[in-house]
Order: C-alpha cells, then sequence, then structure tokens
C-alpha cells in the first residue's frame, strides 16, 4: 500500500509548503509527523492527506511523469467552471488550456492559445518562477509547478485578489506619500541614535541645492548657521539629548550658492518595538519668507508708529474690546484735562465718561450716564463723524471708523480754519458746478467730433481700399497692352538691328522696349503694392538653396553691373542649408536691391553681395556699395511707399520709391526682417535676414535647392 502512495509523502512536503502560506503551521507538523512512519500507516496518511488537500482554498492537481492527471481537489474544479471533468488521465494540457480560458478576454481565441502556450512553459520548469495574472473576471491567479522525488508534477492554483489588491493599495499609498512629500514644499529627514542624517527628502536639496549624499552622515546642527543663535541651539540640543518631542525650532541655514535662509523644523523621537532608541524623525519647512515678512512687518510697525506720532491731527486707538492701544501725543495735547485718563487698557466709556466730568462737554452736564452712552452707541457703528467746540475755541472733528479685526480708530482733527472759511467753499462749490456744466457740454461736443473723426477714418480706409482695388485693376488693365507693346517692340528691335544696326529706326524701337520695359515693372511693382495693402500676397514657399539662388541672380546682373562701369564681389560659401521661403520673392527682392545699388554708385566702384549663416541660425542677406548713401534721418524715408530721398543724385535717375518698401514687406512675409545701414557719401549697405524657424536639413548635397537654373528664372522673377 505504501508503495503505491509514495506520490502522498512527496505531495504531503508541497501542501505543507502551500499550508504554511496560508497559516497551516500545524498541519505541516502533522504531515512531517506522518511521513516518519508512512510505510505503516498509509491508508490512515492517504485520506488524511487527501481531506486536507480537498480543505484547501487553493486548486491542486498532481499529474504523473507523462503529464496524465492524477489527481485533483474540489478548489481546482470549482475556479475551472467549464471542465465537466477532471477525471484521472486527462493530459495536462487539457487542464492548462481552461485555467487559460480564465486570463483570456471573452471569445478570443488568439490570445488564449498564445496564454496556454506561456502555461506550458511555466508546467514544464518546475521549480521555477510562478505565473500571476489577473482573469477576466478580474480576479487575480496565480500558477506554481513543483516536481515530486519521482518525476510527478504538481499544480498549485491560487486566488491572490486580496493579496495584490492589498498590494496595489500598499503602492498607491507610498505613491500619494511620496507624491503629497515632494508637491508640498516641506521636506522631510530622518537621523540615527546618533544623530547623524540617514534620510532627507529631494525637497531639500532642491531648496538649498545642496547634494543629499553629501549630507547623509552629518549632524543637524553641522548643515546649520549655528553662530547666529547659539542660545537656542544649545536649549534645543539638550532637548535632544533628553529626546523631547520639539516643534517649529525656528534657526538659520545656508545655502550652497551663500544665500540665508531662514527654516523651521518639527521633530520626534522613534523607537524600536523592544522601546530601543533609533533617532529622531521630522519635517522641515524653508519660512524664510515668513520670517522677511515678520522683519517688514516688525519694521512696518515702528514705521507707522512714528508716522502716527507725526500726524497733525490727534490718533488713538482701540482693541476690538473698546479698550485704549496708544494714542500719539497730539491726541493728548488736544485734550489735555483727560490726559490721565489716556492710558493703554482704560475702556472708550472710561475716557468719555472723564471728558464728560472736566466739562469739555457741555451737552453731557446732568446727564453723564446717558450722553456716555449715547456716544459709546455711536462709536459702535460703522463709521462716525461729529465736530466739537473746545473751551479754547477750537473746532475739532471727530472721525471713529472700524478696522477688519474689529479695532477702532479715532481721529481729532483740527477743522477750525474749515469752519471759517465754509462761505468760501460755498461759493466755490458753486463755480465747480458751472464748470461742470461747462465740462458736461465740452464733452459732449468731444463725443460729437469723435464720431465725426471716426467716420472720416472710415471714409479714409474706404478710400484707401478703393484705391488698392483700382491701382490693382489698373495694373492688371495695363499690363495686358503694355506686353503686347513689350513683344511686337522686341520682334520690330530684332529685325531692325538685323537690317540696319545704324538705323533710327532700329533705335526707336530699342526705346520703346526699355520704356515698356521699365513701365512693366513700375506696373508690377504697383501691383504688388496693391497686394500688400489689401492682404492678398501669398507666399509659394519651398525648400531651395539660399545661396546656390542669391549667386544667379547676382551673374545674371552681371553684365548690367559690368556696363554700369562697376566691380562685382560674390562671398557666398559653399555649404549652406536650405531654406523653406518663397524662391520667386526672394530673387525679386535681390534684384530690386541690385538695382538699387547700380543706380546709386558712381562708375568705378563696388558691389558686394554677401549671404551668411549667423550663429542664431538665422540667414544673412547683405548689397552693400560704394554709392552715395543716405544721411541717418533719410533712411526710413526709404522704405515708406512712393518715396524719394531728394538729392541731386536721386533727382538724375529714374525711380518710383517702390523698390525698398516692397523689399521690406516681402521679407517680413517670411517673417525676416529688412536693416539698412549707410554713410552718407560713403555707401550702404542693406541686409536681409531670414529666421531660423524656416530653416530645413539639405536634401541635395550639391546645393541644387531650385528647381531650374537662377539664371533662367530672372526673367520670370521681374514679373
Amino acid at each position: 500500500m505504501a508503495a503505491n502512495h509514495t506520490w502522498l509523502i512527496d505531495v504531503a512536503l508541497m501542501i505543507a509548503v502551500a499550508l504554511l502560506s496560508f497559516g497551516g503551521g500545524a498541519t505541516f507538523l502533522m504531515l512531517r509527523n506522518r511521513q516518519r512512519s508512512a510505510e505503516s500507516k498509509s491508508t490512515i496518511l492517504e485520506s488524511r492527506l487527501v481531506a486536507a488537500i480537498e480543505s484547501q482554498t487553493a486548486g491542486f492537481a498532481l499529474f504523473d511523469r507523462t503529464g496524465a492527471l492524477v489527481f485533483s481537489n474540489t478548489s481546482l474544479r470549482d475556479m475551472l467552471p467549464k471542465m465537466i471533468d477532471l477525471d484521472p488521465g486527462l493530459p495536462a494540457e487539457v487542464v492548462l488550456d481552461a485555467i487559460a480560458e480564465q486570463f483570456a478576454p471573452f471569445g478570443s481565441i488568439t490570445d488564449r492559445a498564445a496564454l496556454s502556450e506561456e502555461l506550458k512553459a511555466v508546467f514544464d520548469t518546475p521549480g521555477g518562477p510562478s505565473y500571476e495574472k489577473e482573469t477576466r473576471t478580474n480576479r487575480w491567479l496565480r500558477l506554481r509547478i513543483a516536481e515530486t522525488g519521482d518525476g510527478d508534477r504538481m499544480l498549485l492554483l491560487e486566488d491572490v485578489t486580496a493579496e495584490v489588491t492589498r498590494e496595489k493599495t500598499l503602492r498607491n499609498s507610498e505613491t500619494r506619500f511620496r507624491d503629497l512629500v515632494e508637491l508640498s514644499s516641506d521636506w522631510i529627514w530622518e537621523t540615527g541614535a546618533d544623530g547623524r542624517l540617514t534620510f532627507i527628502s529631494e525637497n531639500f536639496t532642491r531648496v538649498f541645492g545642496l547634494d543629499a549624499d553629501d549630507l547623509l552622515g552629518k549632524r543637524r546642527e553641522a548643515i546649520s548657521d549655528v553662530r547666529a543663535n547659539p542660545t537656542a541651539w544649545r536649549s534645543h540640543l539638550s532637548a535632544i539629548v533628553a529626546r523631547q518631542p520639539f516643534r517649529d525650532f525656528e534657526h538659520s541655514m545656508i545655502t550652497a550658492s551663500g544665500e540665508i535662509h531662514r527654516v523651521r523644523d518639527s521633530g520626534r523621537p522613534y523607537y524600536s518595538s523592544d522601546g530601543s532608541f533609533l533617532g529622531y524623525r521630522g519635517t522641515g519647512k524653508d519660512v524664510t519668507r515668513e520670517w522677511h515678512a515678520e522683519a517688514r512687518a516688525e519694521q512696518s510697525r515702528r514705521v507707522l508708529e512714528e508716522a502716527v506720532e507725526a500726524m497733525s491731527e490727534g490718533f488713538a486707538l482701540f482693541d476690538p474690546d473698546d479698550r485704549l492701544v496708544m494714542c500719539n501725543t497730539k491726541f493728548i495735547q488736544q485734550n489735555p484735562k483727560i490726559a490721565g485718563a489716556l492710558t493703554t487698557g482704560t475702556t472708550y466709556a472710561e475716557i468719555l465718561r472723564a471728558i464728560a466730568e472736566s466739562g469739555i462737554a457741555p451737552e453731557a452736564a446732568g446727564r453723564i450716564d446717558a450722553w456716555v452712552e449715547e456716544r459709546v452707541k455711536r462709536a459702535r457703528l460703522a463709521r462716525s463723524t461729529s465736530e466739537r467746540l473746545m473751551p479754547s475755541g477750537t473746532w475739532l472733528g471727530v472721525t471713529n471708523y472700524h478696522t477688519d479685526d474689529g479695532s477702532r480708530v479715532v481721529l481729532y482733527t483740527d477743522i477750525t480754519e474749515i469752519k471759517e472759511h465754509e462761505i468760501a467753499l460755498s461759493q466755490r462749490v458753486a463755480e465747480l458746478q458751472e464748470s461742470q456744466t461747462i465740462l458736461r457740454k465740452q464733452r459732449q461736443e468731444l463725443a460729437e467730433l469723435a464720431e465725426t473723426l471716426e467716420a472720416a477714418r472710415d471714409q479714409a480706409e474706404r478710400a484707401n481700399r478703393a484705391k488698392s482695388a483700382f491701382l490693382a485693376t489698373m495694373s492688371h488693365e495695363l499690363r495686358t497692352p503694355l506686353n503686347a507693346v513689350i513683344g511686337f517692340s522686341e520682334i520690330i528691335r530684332d529685325h531692325a538691328l538685323k537690317m540696319d544696326s545704324e538705323s533710327r529706326y532700329a533705335e526707336y524701337a530699342v526705346d520703346i522696349f526699355d520704356s515698356g520695359r521699365h513701365l512693366l515693372d513700375l506696373i508690377n511693382d504697383i501691383l504688388d503694392v496693391s497686394r500688400l495693402d489689401s492682404g492678398r500676397m501669398e507666399l509659394n514657399c519651398n525648400p531651395f538653396s539660399i545661396g546656390y539662388s542669391v549667386r544667379g541672380v547676382a551673374e545674371a546682373m552681371r553684365a548690367d553691373i559690368t556696363a554700369a562701369g562697376l566691380d562685382l564681389v560674390i562671398d557666398i560659401p559653399a555649404a549652406l542649408p536650405d531654406f523653406d521661403a518663397d524662391e520667386r520673392r526672394i530673387k525679386q527682392i535681390m534684384m530690386k536691391l541690385l538695382s538699387n545699388a547700380i543706380k546709386f554708385t558712381k562708375r568705378g566702384g563696388r558691389i558686394t553681395v554677401r549671404v551668411a549663416l549667423l550663429a542664431s541660425g538665422d540667414m544673412s542677406i547683405s548689397v552693400s556699395d560704394t554709392g552715395i548713401g543716405m544721411a541717418p534721418e533719410d533712411i526710413p524715408r526709404a522704405v515708406e511707399s512712393f518715396q524719394q530721398i531728394d538729392s541731386e543724385l536721386n533727382r538724375k535717375y529714374s525711380g518710383s520709391g517702390l523698390g525698398l518698401p516692397l523689399s521690406k514687406a516681402m521679407i517680413e512675409l517670411h517673417g525676416g526682417t529688412l536693416g539698412i545701414e549707410s554713410v552718407l557719401g560713403e555707401g550702404t549697405t542693406i541686409t536681409v535676414i531670414l529666421p531660423a524657424e524656416r530653416r530645413v536639413e539639405n536634401v541635395d548635397t550639391e546645393g541644387a535647392g531650385s528647381a531650374h537654373d537662377p539664371v533662367d528664372q530672372i526673367e520670370q522673377s521681374r514679373t
């Protein structure tokens, strides 16, 4: 019998471990004792062991070395409700599939198959890590596999939902506590029995800029400014030695940057379970702002006292219980007969009684009690004012008002002059009323004028919009016949030049072509101005090589520059990043800047074109010349539409005054800027800046960011 049930002997050890996990230590001792006599009491052991297994809430199954089910308890069958029978001989794969079904989402065959493979891997490695997972019914199960001495395998399936919930609750509690500590301005500290720091939270290091690792092992007094208040520290350390709790111990500390901060600590000793002293735990708080605020408040109090003493009015302050807190010298001087009653703590009623008994208030004669009661009731109002004629003939204005905390202020103001000038004030009031009437009339007139100005402004805006619309329309209307004139004059010019290069007919054709071309450029500029005014100019941005395009424009205009007797210098690095911009507008800007440089530079001069990537990532494009230059006061006019600098050389050359304003407006549409540096008689440098935000990574390492050769596109950029 004992030989047939050797598996039960091995199972006993496995169950013993499970029983210990669930508090079954006594059962384990019983099973161990019975194991020693298993050969003689196998029948009894089998029945009791089976009963012990059946009594467990954990599911249990035993498989032989071939993977066939030998035995299972009721708890396992309850955990696998879809298993109709758990009969001996059932393959382990079937049982594992049933367990996998508990984990897999409803109706998910793929997830169930994957889970089955995971469980089989656990089954094939007995003694390995346990498998823990949440079921689709929100329960947590833990699967463990062990192997007996003869190669059989034991499966233990436990419901650990309560354990997992406790762990989650603990983790959430720890996280919540940690978050609260980190979010608060306080920090937590802990010392050992020797008074040396064993822990300090990150908030301390953030406030003081000190490394927590450098602080551990040091005493609190070692990282504080003990010299600022040695007496307080001696008292505090005595309390520490006596292992007394402390609260709001205030002292100074020095930050890593050398600033002095005020700190407030609280702590209490903590002990081990056997009562041994382990150290202190506590919190700290930076109260530097409060400390400074208190210092400022004390300073303000002193200043207030000095200000009150310096007042020309008599001043008295009563607390919420109507007892005198303070009064200034002026108040005592105004009430010399009751000076003895004006001491701290005297009630207002007692002061009033002294006034009545001294004869200062004739209206109180014969009815002192009633008069005092009336004045006390009046003082309880939120604010009250009265006038008093003193025996000296001086009139005093008495004002009572309450502060937010219930205290009361009494002001005695000398109003003698006010009384004497009441008539004058009445006349002045009449004059002011008349002035008020005049002001009302003027205000009405101003309102009407404002309406008139607003209407005029609206009319001007409408006229401006109409102008822009007219310019746009006329520009479109003029461009069509001009294109025809230019086209036919070009044909005539080319034909005439072929026929007779000296013919006046050819010269006229060239003049017609050049004039038409100039007029078309002017119309295009006017059209651009109207687009800008109406907000209809849009950019067609694409990544391209700024350096490549600028060089192309400069080379295309080299012939014009050379014909003007000027030198052209091009300073453009080979390796420049691409920028996302409207290439046509950038070329248009360059052409206008170069045209201006040609126009205003005398023969023998020099024009320099530079492109550079600035340290900020912006792209700088500049055109410099050695021309006539501008005076500083003329530079703002140079960027205004239809404006020209009134100089002799400027009148010598034609121009609409639109080149620089258009260039400035087009670069600003890109988010960039246009700057002018000029010295009269020496030359001008105009710099266009494209912002770094438009920079893009180069795709073509050859730098050909344009779709076509810039020289071929020059004529397109003119239109």
